[in-house]
């Protein structure tokens, strides 16, 4: 990828098939890694990098709609104990907030088993390697559009 090309904006590729909901101003799909069952990004429709830098109109919808509904797809669809958050910017200069749901007990879900190894503590070191199959993420992310 160019220096220049953003990852959010050019792409990803597949999108379509793990978007949960486009709203005005945010798009809400789930993560590729998914050892934390229901893992989500939700990206600015537009570019930006800066947090500090949303309009309120897009600061509003993020808090007041796109968040409350995605946890309530959430805890309907896999009913995780506690949620974290994280927006860093690191990897993809993108403004992006991850939804990171957490689970004190093991959930199972098309005959896969998620643990959350790091329960009661950082959600990081998690496994990065972590896969289900396009099948098993399509699923979740069509769990979701069903319970937001």
């Amino acid at each position: 990828m160019a220096e220049d090309s953003c990852l959010f904006c050019d792409g990803p590729e597949g999108i379509e098939d793990d978007l949960v909901k486009r709203y005005d101003h945010w798009t809400v799909f789930v993560n590729l890694n998914q050892e934390h069952l229901g893992r989500c990004i939700i990206k600015l429709n537009r570019h930006l990098v800066d947090f500090f830098e949303v309009t309120e109109e897009e600061r509003e919808e993020l808090f007041g709609t796109v968040v409350p509904e995605l946890k309530v797809a959430l805890k309907r669809s896999f009913d995780p104990d506690l949620f974290n958050y994280a927006s860093l910017g690191n990897c993809v200069r993108h403004l992006h907030l991850h939804v990171i749901p957490r689970y004190k007990d093991e959930r199972e879900f098309e005959d896969v088993v998620f643990r959350d190894r790091n329960w009661n503590s950082h959600y990081k070191p998690y496994d990065e390697d972590f896969e289900v199959s396009d099948e098993v993420r399509h699923s979740i992310a069509t769990e979701l559009r069903e319970n937001i």
